[in-house]
């Protein structure tokens, strides 16, 4: 596949798998598909776009147009050949013809049957006229794919643009001229039918589906996820209205289109249309090159989004570990009636038990309490939990209740168990002797000088790694967080604090907090709170101390995502299922009014 942005080439090459029809193997004469993506722009006059590579039978498909010029008008091809193909503006006849530039996004693809990321396509051509046709896919599709189709050539002079219903296993396909006029001359008709999904491939984000509703009215189609530059195809998939009509679009970003049904008026001068389903591919250039560890994707947020909320309780800072047939979500309470500073005082770490990862959670244990006296007996909070041989490390925040510990009231902690997750209870887990493990710093004017908290543990060739927040106040009162790091040989230390902490200073006032942070056998990546922005980011090191954004977009999710009533979202957390690829992105979530709940995301793939 090559994707062209303002003239530039990006070779990406998809591979294919043969396809068996009715019993026949549908012969390739390679192994791989070449596809080509564009952008450009034209007017009414015929425009050579030159190929990069020869084709057999190649299907082109663009539309639809932008809207620089509001009279009627679509795209108009001819000359397809195995290297280059013309296409230009094409008003109707009942105007000047004449039009101003526009911008038209476009595919090339081979005909054939292949499959892709485990995305079923299909690429044909077929001759009609004005009169229904119907064609059969040549493969069976698991789902209703997304159908393009457009003519490729002019035979006849007079402006046309192709109508289809696409069904499961096929479509019914027309020409069709204005109103005023009627019937047109046979034309070769190309089309590509894609299964609606998410791919990540090389260094793009290929993402298919539909819109319902689309009127002659402008619909605002949020892509559900960033698309910087982004390229955008789009065709009807339904012929409800029967008058004369082709796509629009307007205001195309990153994150959303706005697109309409416009009629023509060489008839009558109506032109409100009924509503049509509308298929569409939004293509983004990554920067990634990490194909396999998708480091940033799309993020879907359900409208039932919530995974485990628990009656006369906060609920906080989730982690889910899939054990012999079980998922386990280890999250921290505190009672409704401690009110929302109560994590700092009744606070206490549990787990509960599905057998679905995003439901049916039930509260199985209290596996951590405050300590009767020490530098933890006022709460706990905040855990994350590290695999280490056949045993399990509890790492965690202490709330110290007495201020016996003064100025020191939050550090880390750790505690240790053997035994099975599905026996765990209130005795099963020991604390160090050596806790707290990572202490405030000697000054409360330094960085770490107020408290220290959410622990960020990885276990790597022995050493045992442990990312981590440190807090202080500014002139102002502020608090200020930032990332430090600290390694030890053993699990319970002692942590010898990296010299040059903090590692990562934000511009922003507040600064970054609830750090999650793995190797994907590439680089460290890790998602984070951004306080000032209240929005979740990636950021990736090579060494798990020098880090820069993520690539192609910081973001990583927006607050609104998870609904209006939002006030925070916090402490991420994300699951990889069993080929490494991240699966849920999981989260607290308090809203204006209410208890907390824990909520999740699903990664696009």
């Amino acid at each position: 596949m090559k994707l062209f942005v303002n003239k530039k080439i990006i070779p990406l090459f998809l591979a294919l798998t043969l396809v068996s029809v009715a019993g026949k193997a549908l012969a390739l004469e390679t192994a791989q598909a070449n596809f080509e993506i564009g952008q450009t722009t034209l007017n009414h006059n015929w425009k050579k776009i030159s190929l990069s590579k020869n084709y057999l039978n190649p299907v082109v498909i663009a539309q639809p147009l932008s809207y620089n010029g509001s009279d009627p008008a679509h795209i108009r091809l001819r000359n397809v050949t195995t290297n280059s193909f013309e296409m230009k503006i094409e008003e109707w006849s009942y105007l000047d013809r004449i039009h101003t530039q526009e911008t038209i996004s476009y595919i090339v693809v081979d005909s054939g049957v292949y499959e892709i990321n485990g995305l079923k396509i299909e690429a044909g051509t077929l001759i009609t006229n004005d009169r229904w046709k119907n064609q059969i896919f040549r493969q069976n599709f698991s789902v209703k794919p997304i159908l393009f189709t457009q003519s490729q050539t002019d035979n006849d002079s007079e402006p046309v643009v192709v109508r289809n219903k696409v069904g499961l296993g096929g479509f019914d396909v027309r020409l069709q001229e204005e109103e005023a006029k009627g019937s047109h001359s046979s034309e070769i008709i190309g089309y590509l039918a894609i299964e609606p999904g998410t791919i990540f491939y090389n260094e793009e984000k290929i993402k298919i589906g539909s819109i319902g509703g689309v009127t002659d009215k402008w619909k605002t189609f949020s892509f559900g996820s960033a698309f910087p530059s982004a390229i955008f195809i789009a065709n009807m998939q339904t012929y409800n209205g029967p008058d004369t009509a082709e796509l629009r679009y307007a205001n195309l970003t990153e994150s959303s289109v706005q697109i309409k049904v416009e009629e023509e008026q060489s008839k009558d001068a109506e032109v409100s249309h009924t509503k049509e389903d509308v298929g569409y591919i939004v293509i983004s250039k990554l920067i990634s090159q990490d194909p396999t560890n998708h480091f940033y994707d799309a993020l879907r947020v359900f409208e039932n989004y919530s995974v485990y909320s628990e009656p006369g309780y906060y609920v906080w800072d989730p982690q889910v570990i899939f054990d012999n047939g079980f998922y386990y979500l280890i999250y921290s309470r505190w009672p409704e009636s401690s009110g929302w500073g109560g994590y700092r005082t009744n606070g206490e770490i549990c787990v509960a038990k599905s057998s679905d990862p995003v439901k049916g959670f039930v509260h199985q244990a209290v596996i951590l309490k405050a300590a009767n006296v020490g530098w933890d007996d006022g709460s706990v909070h905040s855990a994350r939990l590290l695999k280490d041989g056949n045993n399990w490390r509890l790492y965690y925040v202490g709330f110290d209740a007495d201020g016996a510990w003064a100025p020191a009231y939050k550090q880390i902690g750790v505690a240790t168990t053997s035994e099975a997750i599905s026996d765990w209870n209130i005795n099963s887990f020991t604390r160090s002797s050596k806790n707290p493990i990572i202490q405030i710093g000697a000054d409360q004017t330094l960085w770490n000088g107020w408290s220290v908290a959410n622990p960020a543990p990885l276990l790597e060739n022995g050493i045992y790694k442990l990312w981590f927040k440190g807090e202080t106040k500014n002139a102002n009162g502020v608090i200020v967080r930032n990332l430090g790091y600290a390694t030890a040989t053993s699990w319970d230390g002692p942590y010898v604090q990296y010299e040059k902490n903090p590692l990562l200073v934000t511009s922003g006032t507040l600064g970054i907090e609830d750090y999650f942070i793995w190797n994907d056998g590439i680089s460290y990546k890790m998602v984070l709170k951004n306080v000032d922005t209240l929005r979740g980011e990636w950021y990736q090191s090579s060494d798990g101390i020098n880090w820069s954004v993520g690539p192609n977009n910081v973001i990583a999710y927006q607050q609104s995502q998870w609904g209006n009533d939002a006030q925070l979202v916090d402490r991420p957390f994300v699951y990889f299922d069993e080929n490494g690829l991240k699966k849920y992105l999981y989260a607290s979530k308090k809203p204006f009014t209410g208890l907390s709940v824990i909520v999740y995301g699903y990664f696009e793939f």
